[in-house]
C-alpha cells in the first residue's frame, strides 16, 4: 500500500506520517479504516490493492447509514446524553483551566450551565424512556 499524505502530516492511532509518499507494509484493518477516512476528506491518496480497497470501502459509513444512526440515538436519547456528557466535561475543565480568568458572571453562567446539564442528565435517568425533552421542561420549567 502507499499512501501520499498530502498536509505537512497525518496522524492516526500509532503514529505519525509526514507530508509525502509512505509505503506501508501489512496495513492493519483499523489503519485502513483510518486511511479511508483521511482520504475521503481529502488529507490523504491511497494506492492500494483490491483486497486493502475493499476493507477500506467497508470501513465508510455510507450517509444513509449515518443518518439512520443519528435519527435512533436521538430517539432513545443517547445522542442527548452523549452531548450532554461533553457538555459537561468541556466546561468542567474549561472553569478549572481558566477559572481566575474568568469574570464574576461568565463564571456563574457556566457553573449554572453545568448544574442544569447535570440534573436534566440525572432526571433523564430516572425516566423509562429517558426523554430529553420531558427532562429539559421539569429540570429549566416551561
Amino acid at each position: 500500500m502507499r499512501i501520499e499524505v498530502l498536509s505537512t502530516q497525518w496522524a492516526y492511532d500509532g503514529g505519525v506520517l509526514a507530508g509525502g509518499v509512505h509505503e506501508i507494509d501489512k496495513p492493519s484493518k483499523k489503519f485502513l479504516g483510518q486511511a479511508a477516512s483521511a482520504e475521503s476528506v481529502g488529507s490523504i491518496k491511497v494506492l492500494a490493492s483490491t483486497e486493502e480497497r475493499a476493507t477500506m470501502r467497508a470501513a465508510i459509513e455510507p450517509d444513509g447509514e449515518s443518518l439512520k444512526a443519528l435519527e435512533k440515538a436521538q430517539a432513545n436519547s443517547t445522542w442527548h446524553e452523549g452531548n450532554l456528557g461533553d457538555y459537561i466535561a468541556t466546561k468542567t475543565a474549561l472553569l478549572k483551566d481558566a477559572g481566575d480568568q474568568l469574570d464574576e458572571e461568565s463564571r456563574a453562567q457556566l457553573e449554572q450551565g453545568v448544574e442544569q446539564a447535570k440534573a436534566i442528565l440525572k432526571v433523564m435517568g430516572k425516566q423509562n424512556k429517558k426523554d430529553y425533552d420531558a427532562a429539559v421542561t421539569e429540570v429549566l420549567g416551561g
